[in-house]
């Protein structure tokens, strides 16, 4: 799912949109099956294969037959994929499913098994994204607010870690789309502040 450039702000964005911040990385998708994991670029490459705790992804697999597909931004120097959105999960298609509801599956089932802990059958974190509706006070809050939870669950990290520097927005009844549409928009964290500054009339910039 290719987000476009959000040019100007929906009539319909506080009651229709959904907004999610996501750290610097590399767009990928995150495919498990029979036993193993594989995350591929958006031209289909492959970055690696790993075994991981999602459903289907390393031998020991109660899913073993299943399989799951999310949608995620690798950033290699936290050992960590963030889950953006998902299209399959056990076996159960979610791509054909409205934004909202995949967003809400994210957290629901996701946070069901440990996905943090690294170790031999989970030799990444997966991170599910924090998701806000775009009303002015809840989009204020989000936007201003601290991202540690986001690399809360690394260890031994030298240096610091860059904050999230861009924020998609999701119309919530969109299905998941293979290619670019205008039901996903993207800005800078910075270009969204400048935007939303009469929407949110009390944003901080």
């Amino acid at each position: 799912m290719i987000s476009e450039k959000l040019m100007e702000i929906p009539e319909d964005f506080q009651t229709n949109w959904i907004s999610v911040k996501v750290p610097d990385g590399i767009p990928c998708l995150v495919i498990s099956y029979n036993g193993k994991t594989v995350s591929r670029r958006d031209d289909g490459t492959i970055i690696e294969t790993f075994y991981s705790n999602i459903p289907g992804g390393n031998p020991l697999s109660r899913d073993f037959q299943n399989y799951s597909i999310l949608d995620c931004m690798y950033c290699e120097e936290v050992n960590t994929y963030y889950i953006k959105d998902i299209m399959c999960w056990k076996g159960y298609p979610t791509y054909d499913c409205e934004a909202e509801f995949r967003f809400f599956w994210i957290q629901t089932k996701v946070n069901e098994i440990d996905l943090k802990t690294c170790n031999r059958y989970n030799q990444h974190s997966f991170i599910p994204l924090p998701a806000c509706y775009c009303q002015p006070n809840e989009l204020i809050q989000f936007l201003n607010a601290n991202d540690d939870n986001l690399t809360s669950h690394c260890e031994n990290i030298i240096g610091p870690i860059k904050p999230p520097s861009t924020i998609l927005f999701y119309n919530k009844e969109s299905h998941y789309i293979l290619g670019s549409t205008p039901l996903c928009c993207h800005l800078t964290i910075d270009e969204a502040k400048t935007l939303l500054k009469d929407y949110c009339s009390t944003m901080e910039i």
